[in-house]
């Protein structure tokens, strides 16, 4: 084991016990932690600046320490870790585009951005970020519809954004109260206007159910049905 990968063993060590400790409440004791874990990364970069993973390493202890001086309330000195941490994402992503993981990794990034701005109750400025989170999730949804954990991460981003809608007071009422998605006999209450996230999930479930059935465009029209009214609340 060399002595980079050592240092790069203490530093993702002091990240993770800076997030159990920010989990358990200890905010000062997460902050030097993560702090710790986040001076070792540069330094380590300082002697591979063109190392990728490295960069990736350093982009994530960033957002790490971002995460623990949130919850410490510093709220301005979040963003700038979460800003450096995108600033290297999106180096990394432009250098390798065909990377998927930088990609998803890179909207962990910008998804922190959105939401530093919805804790100061910026709704404006976290729709922009959330926005770029989403359409990330939507083109890895997309690419190879089977991972289903890109399809959750797409089904997240459109909850965020949907937080940020209802904290601004607009509805998103789907056309139809309710959805039964057979042959499961499963029905799922839509009445009432607030409800974005059941909203999103309902549509991704029929989506799923389009590409597997015999003869999918019942499917897509009941997709269709809930996307469009949600959709004219984005655009």
């Amino acid at each position: 084991m060399t002595a980079i990968t050592i240092e790069g063993e203490i530093a993702a060590t002091a990240a993770y016990v800076g997030g159990l400790l920010r989990i358990e409440g200890d905010i000062p004791g997460a902050l030097v932690a993560t702090r710790g874990g986040l001076d070792i990364r540069r330094a380590l970069l300082g002697s591979s600046p063109k190392d990728v993973n490295l960069r990736r390493d350093l982009s994530a202890n960033l957002y790490q320490y971002g995460d623990a001086l949130k919850a410490n309330g510093e709220i301005a000195k979040a963003f700038e870790a979460y800003r450096e941490s995108v600033e290297v994402s999106r180096a990394l992503v432009k250098e390798n585009p065909t990377d998927w993981d930088l990609q998803r990794f890179l909207s962990v990034g910008i998804e922190r951005m959105g939401t530093t701005h919805f804790l100061a109750k910026n709704y404006a400025g976290a729709l922009v970020w959330y926005r770029e989170t989403l359409d990330i999730a939507y083109s890895l949804a997309n690419k190879i519809v089977t991972i289903l954990e890109w399809t959750q991460d797409f089904t997240a981003s459109m909850e965020l954004v949907g937080d940020v809608l209802h904290a601004q007071g607009i509805s998103a009422a789907p056309r139809q109260p309710t959805v039964t998605l057979s042959p499961f006999g499963v029905t799922l209450p839509l009445a009432t206007s607030n409800n974005f996230r059941r909203q999103t999930n309902v549509v991704l479930l029929l989506v799923r159910l389009a590409m597997v059935e015999d003869k999918p465009r019942g499917r897509w029209t009941e997709a269709l049905a809930i996307f469009r009214p949600l959709k004219s609340k984005l655009d």
